[in-house]
């Protein structure tokens, strides 16, 4: 119990929107418990207890950090990106989930990130004669994909627009097909071998062969083997560039960085709080808060720098590393590091 709490507030606090499939999941584990013991015609308050601690824990600090989070993006002139102003986003529109076109794209996508959904169900189907005197655990099994496709359906319009959401989904997937390969294999090893040993390790191995392969052909593997050597340079310069600002900014100085998306990398490997503003946010968002920001940091190849070096607080160029370029607020106090660093 104690494990699922501290799972779900985890859980809650990494990413609340990729917690609905695990929140599904639970439910459906909650209601078989309650239906196969029977437990709402009892009078075990301990039961009930735990039951409720389990959801409601988890899901009250959750609650409390979107309250939090907003309450952080309103005053930082983000109103756009609270919790309420992106509910359409989120959920997509019910002519959206009810599109065959849509699920024709979602599927791609699904493809594209190495999960094929048509290649799963042609192994089930083989998996049939093994699992045909387990069909009520195969049909159990089958659970987390349904809660895979419900999360899909409520959450449609972040499946629809970013590919990264399939990761909350594969864990649950890979949970039905292990389910299905281990009974796969433990069956004919059956026939073969009666020794229970020997079966397990030809098992065990015939399954980790078997993922090795899936895991091989996904794309996103591939892609990093071929581009080796583009993330190294690409991980040197941004890891070289955190170097940089940790050594020459104070723990609780504040850093800006564009043109990096949403990506943490920088601030994290830096140790800073730092503002990441997107191209699309109109600039009066971070403008009316850059004077409390030290350092600015800016792709140099970026088009729109210039702009941006025009709306700040008047900027001096300190460093160029890798692709970036990182600016200081010109002021005495910066003029005489300067001085001194020189």
């Amino acid at each position: 119990l104690f494990a699922l709490i501290v799972s779900g507030i985890l859980g809650y606090l990494t990413k609340s929107t990729t917690m609905l499939p695990y929140c599904i999941f639970l439910a459906f584990i909650i209601i078989r418990y309650a239906v196969g013991n029977n437990f709402i015609f009892k009078k075990n308050i301990r039961i009930y207890i735990q039951i409720a601690a389990a959801v409601f824990i988890p899901l009250a600090i959750g609650i409390i950090w979107v309250y939090w989070t907003d309450h952080v993006k309103t005053v930082s002139g983000f109103e756009a990106l609270t919790s309420k102003a992106l509910q359409t986003w989120h959920f997509g529109s019910m002519l959206q989930k009810f599109s065959p076109e849509n699920w024709n794209f979602i599927y791609t996508n699904m493809k594209r990130m190495g999960i094929n959904p048509l290649t799963a169900l042609a192994a089930l189907l083989i998996c049939i004669p093994a699992l045909w005197k387990k069909r009520k655990e195969f049909l159990l099994a089958c659970i987390p994909v349904l809660c895979s496709i419900a999360t899909i359906f409520v959450l449609f319009n972040l499946y629809y627009i970013h590919d990264y959401y399939y990761c909350a989904i594969l864990p649950l997937l890979c949970m039905t097909g292990a389910y299905a390969a281990y009974n796969l294999f433990s069956f004919y090893a059956n026939l073969i071998l009666p020794d229970n040993i020997l079966k397990n390790v030809i098992t065990m191995a015939a399954v980790i062969a078997t993922l090795f392969i899936f895991w091989h052909g996904d794309p996103y593997i591939k892609r990093t083997v071929r581009d080796a050597q583009y993330y190294k340079e690409y991980k040197g310069n941004l890891l070289d560039l955190a170097e940089y600002i940790k050594t020459n900014t104070k723990k609780d100085d504040l850093i800006m960085v564009f043109d990096n998306d949403w990506n943490s990398e920088i601030p994290y490997n830096a140790q800073r709080k730092a503002l990441m503003p997107l191209d699309w946010l109109h600039k009066d968002s971070y403008t009316a808060v850059a004077n409390d920001y030290e350092l600015f940091i800016m792709n140099k190849s970026s088009e729109l720098q210039s702009n941006r070096l025009a709306i700040l607080p008047e900027m001096i160029l300190e460093t160029t590393i890798g692709d970036w370029n990182v600016y200081r607020k010109q002021n005495a106090k910066n003029l005489l590091y300067r001085q001194r660093r020189v």
